[in-house]
């Protein structure tokens, strides 16, 4: 069950932010920018990372993720990402 703030936090992104990502992923890159807010040349380890959708908005802000999923095949499905151990 959602508590107050997760509600209205929930009713703000469904209106107003066009990201590609779930409400959970939403209010971690949110988190993300209130604590580091520049996130240029930055290190950052996506783990649980699925499909990469918050680890690319994370590189589009200059930050450089690396991914980290139990399925290979989500790390292979994002596009630009190089798997240790593949040469």
């Amino acid at each position: 069950m959602l508590n107050s703030l997760q509600i209205i936090l929930k009713k703000f992104f469904e209106k107003h932010v066009s990201l590609k990502l779930s409400f959970d992923q939403r209010i971690r890159y949110n988190i993300i920018l209130n604590e580091i807010k520049d996130l240029y040349n930055k290190c950052l380890l996506d783990v649980g990372c699925g499909g990469g959708a918050l680890g690319k908005l994370i590189e589009g802000k200059g930050g450089n993720v690396t991914y980290l999923d139990i399925k290979l095949t989500n790390i292979k499905n994002i596009k630009g990402t190089k798997i240790c151990g593949d040469g």
